[in-house]
């Protein structure tokens, strides 16, 4: 005799194969896989900027010169891994696309605009978040010595800039913006992947706790904008406008 339908269901509960279960597992491979990636992602960067801060320094360079190279070649080094994440995911023509610009109007408000009022609303609220911290902890007191300063050379203060001011915000959208936000977004919608992504970029930024909190508050901003105009620039633009003022006013 043949098995009746309910008989049949029921063996397919017993042994786990539902319907219902197939999406919950594929939920939890896509979040192993972006897990693994974020975490891989941190350890590749690391991992380059020690092997090649050592180097420098066996071969006879300063520390500040071999720390600011390791920076150079770490980002050099993650952009194209980044790539290839966001290709394994299937969302390289989403974010091929998320970089056109289609027309001058169109991007005078990716390029200008967006980033500009990012820029200030970012400032105001990191504002707000300096005095909570403040009030709560006590003052931050970041780290900001990086072994160069306006009176090192033309080629040290441009690398330093073109490392942190223009390769970590291209590293950084690609990955969480580009990459991260997309993958948690097919999964959970828009809200849950911005903030979602925006907490993994705050954790990037450790080991500091109030520079782990500012990032993960420009995380928000940059994933929301990244969201309703479907453009990867206005965030890339808003890092690179947020890194170079760091950079210029904190960090030289």
């Amino acid at each position: 005799m043949g098995s009746s339908p309910q008989r049949n269901r029921a063996r397919t509960l017993l042994s786990g194969d539902s319907d219902f279960d197939k999406p919950e597992r594929s939920r939890v491979l896509a979040w192993t896989f972006i897990l693994s990636s974020f975490v891989s992602w941190i350890i590749v960067t690391i991992g380059i900027g020690i092997l090649v801060t050592i180097t420098f320094l066996l071969v006879g360079f300063s520390e500040p010169a071999s720390i600011n190279a390791a920076i150079l070649v770490s980002y050099l080094a993650i952009i194209p891994l980044t790539i290839l994440l966001i290709y394994a995911d299937g969302s390289i023509d989403l974010t091929i696309d998320s970089m056109r610009l289609n027309s001058a109007r169109s991007s005078l408000y990716l390029l200008i605009a967006i980033p500009v009022a990012v820029t200030l609303i970012d400032f105001i609220l990191i504002i707000f978040y300096g005095f909570s911290y403040d009030a709560a902890f006590g003052d931050p007191s970041p780290n900001t010595d990086i072994g160069i300063t306006w009176d090192s050379s033309l080629v040290a203060i441009g690398i330093t800039f073109f490392s942190i001011a223009i390769l970590a915000p291209i590293a950084e959208e690609l990955m969480f913006r580009g990459y991260i936000l997309e993958s948690i977004k097919k999964l959970h919608g828009d809200v849950v992947a911005v903030f979602a992504s925006s907490i993994l970029f705050g954790i990037a930024h450790f080991p500091d706790p109030f520079t782990i909190g500012m990032a993960t508050i420009g995380g928000v901003i940059y994933g929301f904008v990244k969201v309703k105009t479907g453009s990867l620039w206005p965030s890339l633009v808003s890092h690179l406008i947020w890194n170079s003022i760091a950079l210029s006013v904190t960090y030289l």
